[in-house]
C-alpha cells in the first residue's frame, strides 16, 4: 500500500513540474513571427483580466489565462497604464507586459548559436559575450526538465536538454538572464520541430532518437548535402546490429574533436563509445541544425555501411569491410 500511494505521489509531482513548464513554454511562446506594430488601448479602470482578454481578441497574444498568470508571477497587477501603446503579436507576454507597464526599452544584441555546438561550447560562448558567468547556463540546462517538450519522447533520468537547444540567430536583451535565453531557444526549437511531428511518428522513432541520430549525423557530416547519405550508413549498421563506431560520439567524451581519434581515445569508458556500446547513444552530443535532424526522418536509402574522412577532400563510402579497410589504407595509412 505504501508503495502504490508513494507511486501516485510521484506522478503528482511529476504531473505538477510538466503543467508548470508547460505554461512557462506558453508564457515565453510568441502567437507568431509577425512584426506588425498594433496600436492597444488600456482604457481607465481596465483590470488584468480585461487586458488580456483585449489582447486575445486583438490576435496579440494566444491566451488570457498565460498572460495573467505571468502578471500575477511578478506581482505587476497594479503597474498597467491607460493610454494607447504598440504590441505585436511576435512578442512574447513578458514583452507586451513590458511595453504595457511603460518599462524602459532594455537594449538588444544578437547572438549566433552554431549548429553542431553542445551545451559546453554555449556556455563558453555566451560567457565570451559577458552575458552570463561560466557554468550558468550548463545548470538552467541541467535543471529545466526535459518534459517541457511535452509528451514526444521519453529520456533517461540523467537527460538535459542537449540537443534541442536549436541553433540560430537570436536577439535577446543585454541583460537576459540564462532562463530566458534558454527559453527562447527551446521555443525556436517546439515552432521548428512541430511540423516534423507526423514524419517522425511515421518513422517509427521517438522524438529523443530522432535527436539523438540528427546530433551525430551534424558532427559526422562534411556537408549538408551528404547528410541523409551519413544518417542512412548509421540506420543500416543499427538495423544489423553492428557497433555505430562514430568518432564523433567518442570526440564528445574526451572533447577532443580529432578527425580521427586515436586508440587510446576509441577505449575510453563510456556510454556514448559507439565502438564498444551498440544501439544509439544516451542521448544528443550536439545541438543539430534543421538539415540534421531532417536527414534523420527520412536517410537515404543506401548499401553503404562504412565510411572515412581523409584530411583532403571527401567523404569515402563503402559497401563491405574489406572496401573500408582498402580506402583507409589507402586515404588515411
Amino acid at each position: 500500500m505504501k508503495k502504490i500511494l508513494f507511486s501516485i505521489l510521484i506522478l503528482i509531482i511529476l504531473g505538477g513540474v510538466s503543467s508548470f513548464l508547460y505554461i512557462e513554454w506558453q508564457i515565453y511562446r510568441p502567437l507568431n513571427q509577425d512584426g506588425t506594430l498594433h496600436d492597444f488601448l488600456i482604457e481607465e479602470g481596465q483590470g488584468v483580466k480585461e487586458i488580456g482578454g483585449g489582447l486575445t481578441e486583438t490576435g496579440i497574444i494566444r491566451s488570457s489565462w498565460y498572460f495573467e498568470v505571468y502578471v500575477w508571477q511578478k506581482k505587476r497587477q497594479s503597474d498597467f497604464q491607460a493610454g494607447s501603446f504598440r504590441v505585436s503579436s511576435s512578442m512574447n507576454i513578458p514583452e507586451v507586459v513590458r511595453v504595457l507597464t511603460g518599462d524602459p526599452e532594455p537594449e538588444e544584441m544578437e547572438i549566433t548559436i552554431i549548429e553542431g555546438w553542445n551545451r559546453h561550447e554555449i556556455d563558453t560562448y555566451l560567457k565570451d559575450k559577458d552575458l552570463i558567468n561560466e557554468g550558468d547556463f550548463i545548470e538552467e540546462t541541467d535543471n529545466f526538465e526535459a518534459s517541457i517538450l511535452g509528451g514526444h519522447y521519453e529520456a533517461g533520468d540523467s537527460a538535459s536538454l542537449e540537443g534541442f537547444l536549436f541553433p540560430d540567430t537570436y536577439r535577446i536583451y543585454k541583460d537576459a538572464k540564462p532562463g530566458s535565453i534558454l527559453k527562447k531557444m527551446l521555443v525556436n526549437f517546439q515552432n521548428k520541430i512541430d511540423p516534423l511531428l507526423p514524419d517522425i511518428e511515421a518513422s517509427g522513432q521517438d522524438l529523443y532518437q530522432i535527436m539523438i541520430m540528427a546530433s551525430i549525423v551534424e558532427k559526422e557530416s562534411a556537408s549538408r548535402d551528404e547528410m541523409p547519405l551519413i544518417a542512412g550508413v548509421f540506420y543500416n549498421r543499427l538495423d544489423d546490429d553492428y557497433f555505430l563506431e562514430s568518432d564523433a560520439t567518442v570526440n564528445y567524451v574526451t572533447g577532443k574533436g580529432k578527425r580521427q581519434p586515436s586508440f587510446e581515445d576509441l577505449e575510453v569508458d563510456s556510454f556514448y563509445n559507439t565502438y564498444a556500446n551498440r544501439g544509439l547513444p544516451p542521448g544528443p552530443i550536439c545541438n543539430p541544425g534543421l538539415a540534421a535532424i531532417k536527414a534523420a526522418i527520412n536517410p537515404e536509402n543506401t548499401d553503404y555501411y562504412y565510411f572515412l574522412h581523409p584530411e583532403e577532400g571527401g567523404t569515402i563510402f563503402s559497401k563491405t569491410l574489406e572496401e573500408h579497410n582498402r580506402n583507409k589504407a589507402i586515404y588515411l595509412d
